[in-house]
C-alpha cells in the first residue's frame, strides 16, 4: 500500500524534529515527491536509497539520483547478476547482496531486491559509526570491492559493499581510549594531514569477542593471522593502543613504505610504533610507551576494572591542578602556552608542570617505562 502525502509529510517532519537522534535514514521507495524529500538535505546525514526496481532498467529513480543519497543497487549472487527487482546505472554508489529466505506456511520464500538490499547497506553504516553523509559516501567507496576481480562473470562501474572484516564500531571508536592516549591518537591525525598524509583510526578498544575473533582469524576462521594473542593479552583489551589505516585516492592502502613515513610521526609524540618491533613487526600499531599487560593484569585484574580507574585519576589529576596549588601559573614558549601552578613549599614558592605537556612543548621525544615509573627524555 502507498503511503498517503500526509502520512509522508508527517514523516518528514518527524525526521527533522529527532534530526539529533538520527544517525542514519534508509528509504527503500521511490514515490516521494520531490520538493517534500529535499528538505532532508538540511540534515547532512546518510540517506540511503534504493535505486529503484523496474527490471534492470539501467537509470536509477529518484530520489536515489539525488547526489547527496546513498543510491543502493541489488545483486543476486546465485545468478552472478544484478537482481530483477534493481535499477543501475553510473549513479550508483555501490549494490549489496539480497538473497535472503524467509521461512512461510508452505516452505521458504527467496526475497531480494533493492528494498532488501537498502536497509542491509543503512545496517552496515549504522555499524560502522555516527558519519555526515559525505562521510558515509566516501566509506562505502572506500570499502566497496570490484566484484569482477573477485572472479565473478558480472562486471559494472560500482563495487559491492562490504564492511571491513577487521573494523567493528567500538574498535574504531577514539573514545574508548585512555583519556591520555586519546589526544595524542588525535594529534597524530592532525600532524599526518599536514605532512599530506590521511589516516583514520581503524582499531581502538576490543572487547573480548572481538579479540577472540581476531585471535581465530587464520587459525580457526578464515583470513590471514593479525595476532598472536587471546583476550586479554593485548593493550588493544587495555584502550592504550590504536591502529590506523593510510589512505591512499579514498581507499585503505596498507603498503609498508605508507607507515614507514607515518611511524616517525606517532614516535615524536611520545608514542610507541609498531614498526619498532623486532619481532611480529605491526606498522599500523601505536600504543603508550612502557605499557605491559601483565603490569596492568597484576594491579588491575580486568580491563573493565582498569577502565574504570580512567575516572578516579582523571578527577586526581585535576584536583591536583587546581585545588593542591597555591596559584595558577603559566609557561609560554615561542608564542605557545600550557598550564602550570605554584606550591608554596619550606624553600620558597616552586611551579609544577606536567613533564609530558613541557616535551610536547619543546618537541621533545620521551618514553614511559610503567613498571619503573621513570620518564626518558629521548631529546
Amino acid at each position: 500500500m502507498k503511503p498517503r502525502h500526509s502520512k509522508k509529510n508527517d514523516s518528514i517532519q518527524w525526521i527533522l524534529d529527532h534530526r539529533n537522534e538520527i544517525d542514519v535514514i534508509n528509504c527503500s521507495f521511490h514515490e516521494w515527491e520531490n520538493d517534500l524529500f529535499k528538505r532532508l538535505q538540511v540534515l547532512d546525514i546518510p540517506i540511503v536509497c534504493a535505486s529503484g526496481n523496474q527490471d534492470y532498467e539501467d537509470k536509477i529513480k529518484f530520489p536515489a539520483s539525488l547526489s547527496w543519497t546513498i543510491a543502493v543497487g541489488a545483486l543476486e549472487e546465485y545468478r552472478d547478476a544484478v537482481a530483477g527487482y534493481s535499477n543501475e546505472g553510473p549513479e550508483l554508489d555501490c549494490i549489496c547482496y539480497t538473497d535472503i529466505e524467509i521461512p512461510t506456511t508452505k516452505g521458504t520464500m527467496r526475497f531480494n531486491g533493492t528494498s532488501c538490499a537498502a536497509p542491509m547497506v543503512a545496517g552496515m553504516l549504522a555499524l560502522a559509526g555516527k558519519m555526515t553523509g559525505q562521510e558515509a559516501k566516501q566509506f562505502i567507496k572506500a570499502n566497496c570491492i570490484d566484484y569482477y576481480e573477485q572472479g565473478h562473470d558480472w562486471k559494472s562501474g560500482y563495487g559491492l559493499f562490504v564492511l571491513p572484516e577487521l573494523e567493528v564500531p567500538n574498535m574504531r571508536d577514539i573514545n574508548l581510549l585512555h583519556p591520555e592516549l586519546r589526544p595524542k591518537a588525535l594529534k597524530l591525525i592532525e600532524l599526518a594531514k599536514s605532512k599530506g598524509i590521511d589516516i583514520v583510526i581503524s582499531q581502538t578498544w576490543r572487547t573480548k569477542a572481538e579479540q577472540d575473533a581476531l585471535y581465530a582469524q587464520g587459525r580457526t576462521a578464515p583470513g590471514n593471522i593479525v595476532t598472536n594473542v587471546k583476550y586479554p593479552n593485548s593493550l588493544h583489551c587495555w584502550g592504550v593502543a590504536f591502529d590506523v589505516a593510510v589512505i591512499i585516492n579514498g581507499k585503505p592502502s596498507w603498503i609498508a613504505a605508507h607507515f614507514d613515513q607515518l611511524g616517525p610521526l606517532g614516535e615524536s609524540l611520545g608514542l610507541e610504533w609498531g614498526g619498532r618491533w623486532a619481532n611480529f613487526p605491526d606498522r599500523p600499531h601505536f600504543q603508550l610507551p612502557g605499557m605491559r599487560v601483565a603490569d596492568l593484569v597484576k594491579k588491575y585484574g580486568t580491563p573493565e576494572n582498569y577502565k574504570q580507574s580512567w575516572t578516579k585519576e582523571a578527577k586526581k589529576v585535576e584536583s591536583l591542578k587546581g585545588e593542591d596549588f597555591d596559584a595558577d601559573a603559566k609557561i609560554i614558549f615561542r608564542g605557545k602556552e600550557i598550564r602550570a601552578g605554584i606550591v608554596t613549599l619550606p624553600e620558597g614558592g616552586k611551579t609544577f608542570v606536567q613533564l609530558t605537556d613541557i616535551c610536547d612543548l619543546l618537541g621533545l621525544k620521551y618514553t614511559y617505562d610503567n613498571a619503573t615509573k621513570t620518564v626518558t627524555i629521548l631529546g
